[in-house]
């Protein structure tokens, strides 16, 4: 049940490597209380995830207590959240309620308990970012995760289940939800802060800059947009109804089916392949 007088709370979330960082460290400048216990900088975010620890560590351990993983690189299912959780769940949210100023959090994971934390927090909001398919996966390559190595494919599976659960809530409850390419977050934070207090009516303030150019890769030509469509269709697909949702104006790849296409794309997956080859010599 919500308390009479509760403030607005405003959940950021999105697939790993999306932008969610960027995101919340927005918000936060302009006046929306993301938490205190804050995960720290790493070679991955060096100025700082902006994420909640307390929300971090208990979706880990309802992960784990369903026996996957704490990362939540899952494709399919909804983890239950034990009794005990959920009470846990219900003290953090009174606990941040009770400081009366507009607040949330930010944590990928999230992703995965749209359903419960809507029902636990009626008053939420939801702010999602999504990013192309092809930039998450290579991001995530570039960071080594275990499971990406050993199945690469693991990683677009992922990412369509993150997304995938992101438009249906969006399409449930367009009238609580705003969901942003994380292009749009670079190119305009004004704007996007204007949206969340205008669209989702949350009050906060003005933004300061928090974006650095060179912190945030964009991939416009190359032959992994074309390797993505042909390898799943469903992430192409996907990533399409996001944009339109988003009223996102980005740049699109160049996609053919034309045999020159396919020359293209091998070749280039051929010098990968040979790139990769002598860096593992390398280590050997």
């Amino acid at each position: 049940m919500t308390p009479p007088s509760t403030p607005p709370v405003l959940i950021m979330a999105g697939m790993h490597r999306s932008g969610t960082s960027l995101t919340a460290a927005i918000l936060g400048s302009a006046g929306l209380d993301i938490g205190r216990h804050l995960l720290g900088a790493d070679a991955d975010n060096p100025h700082g995830h902006f994420e909640d620890v307390d929300f971090l560590l208990l979706h880990q351990r309802i992960l784990t207590a369903n026996g996957l993983s704490p990362d939540g690189f899952i494709d399919s299912g909804d983890p239950a959240v034990p009794a005990a959780m959920r009470s846990e769940a219900q003290n953090l949210a009174d606990t941040r309620r009770a400081g009366a100023v507009p607040w949330g959090w930010k944590e990928p994971r999230t992703v995965l308990f749209l359903d419960f934390w809507e029902r636990l927090l009626p008053e939420a909001r939801f702010l999602f970012v999504f990013r192309r398919p092809w930039e998450v996966l290579d991001s995530l390559f570039r960071r080594g995760n275990t499971e990406f190595v050993e199945n690469p494919r693991l990683a677009l599976d992922v990412w369509c289940h993150y997304n995938s659960r992101i438009l249906d809530l969006a399409r449930r409850s367009p009238e609580k939800c705003l969901v942003v390419e994380s292009t749009q977050v670079v190119a305009d934070p004004a704007a996007l802060v204007a949206a969340v207090r205008t669209r989702l009516s949350v009050p906060i303030g003005f933004p300061s800059p928090q974006y650095e150019a060179g912190l945030f890769h964009q991939e416009h030509g190359s032959w992994r947009p074309w390797l993505v469509r042909q390898l799943c269709p469903r992430a192409y697909d996907l990533y399409l109804e996001l944009r339109s949702l988003a009223d996102s104006r980005s740049q699109l790849p160049e996609l053919t089916d034309e045999p020159a296409s396919l020359a293209t794309a091998l070749e280039a997956a051929l010098a990968e392949w040979s790139r990769t080859g002598r860096a593992e010599a390398r280590r050997g």
